[in-house]
Formats: structure tokens, sequence, C-alpha cells
């Protein structure tokens, strides 16, 4: 006879959270992420693979970005307290902010961010089949699942990837640490969403 036991050690914490009261400002907030790409528009390129990215002070010195950018911080800041039990919300401090817009094709390649503590995606425009965001286990961790049975696997969360729908008014916090990628847009539209990094102090 044997006795055993299974612990399963080092769990990553993804939150999603969608915002019900998007629609009262997704259209503002569409039209400011194309104002941006108008005064900006070769961008910078980061993790993007064709399309355009904003730089990292796009919200910064400007009333309207900043009153938009506060809907996203409220739902930020209500899940690092609700959700994530972070003891002291004044011990947030926001890192960069930036647009991500990518047309037909354009895909992210796989990344983390280095130098901040929780990041995150709030996703503004989704057409249908325009890339989900995937995040990846290191790959020294997925030697072994290759001896795995699928239903352990799937019973135990341990695939090599953890996939989340993008949908508008949808925020995911994440460690930074985590790698991930953004699939190819394959639909005629454009997808745009947000991305920041915080610091825990």
């Amino acid at each position: 006879m044997y006795n055993t036991e299974s612990f399963f050690i080092f769990p990553n914490h993804v939150l999603v959270s969608d915002d019900d009261n998007f629609f009262m400002y997704e259209q503002e907030l569409i039209n400011y992420c194309y104002e941006q790409k108008k005064k900006n528009p070769s961008g910078t390129i980061k993790s993007n693979r064709g399309g355009w990215q904003s730089d990292d002070e796009v919200f910064e010195n400007d009333l309207n970005g900043s009153i938009l950018l506060g809907h996203i911080k409220n739902n930020i800041e209500y899940c690092l307290q609700n959700d994530l039990s972070i003891t002291n919300i004044f011990n947030l401090q926001y890192g960069n902010f930036w647009i991500n817009i990518n047309f037909k094709k354009n895909y992210n390649f796989p990344h983390n961010h280095a130098n901040s503590a929780l990041s995150g995606v709030f996703y503004v425009k989704i057409p249908q089949r325009s890339g989900r965001l995937v995040f990846l286990k290191n790959h020294n961790e997925t030697n072994d699942l290759f001896f795995r049975k699928e239903d352990f696997k799937e019973k135990n969360n341990l695939n090599p990837y953890f996939f989340v729908d993008p949908k508008p008014g949808r925020l995911v916090l994440f460690p930074s640490y985590l790698l991930h990628y953004v699939e190819e847009n394959e639909s005629n539209d454009d997808r745009i969403s947000l991305a920041f990094n915080l610091q825990i102090r």
C-alpha cells in the first residue's frame, strides 16, 4: 500500500474583468485611439509585427485622455483590491500605458514585460477572428508535459497554453513575467487595445 499526495505549486493568477458600462465611453475611446494614430502615424515598434503602437506617454498631459483612462483605472483598482487582494492600493504605481492597433494579418510576438509587477490589457475594438491573447508556459516547465495523459493535463490545467478571448470592455491583469502573444488578426477590421504596466511599491 502506498499513500501518495499530489501538489501543484506556484500557480499564476490571471484575472479577467468585463466593464458592463463600457458602452457609455466606447465610441469616444475608439475615436481617441485613432486621433493619437493620426498625430503620430509612424508610432513605435515593440512586440507588434505590423500594425501601430503608440508611445508610452500617449495619455499624459491630455485632459480627454485622462478622463477616458480614469474609467479603466477604476476597473483596475477595483480588481486589485477585491480580486487580487492587494493590501494597500496607495502602493500602486502606474507605469506606462500605450495603444495597440492591429490591422489585418498583424500580430504580437511572444514577450513579457520587464521591470514591472503586473501588466494588463484593456480591449477597445475587437472584431471577430481578430486574435486571442495567448499565455505560454516557460519552456523549461513543459518538458514533462509530453509524457502526461491529456485528461490529466486538462483536469489540472497543465497545458502549455492558456487562451483569453478578447471582447470590448474586457480587462485582463496578469504577472508581468508571464510570456504571452497575440494571434494574427484574421478579420478585415482593426483590432484596438490598451496595454499597461503596474508597480506595487
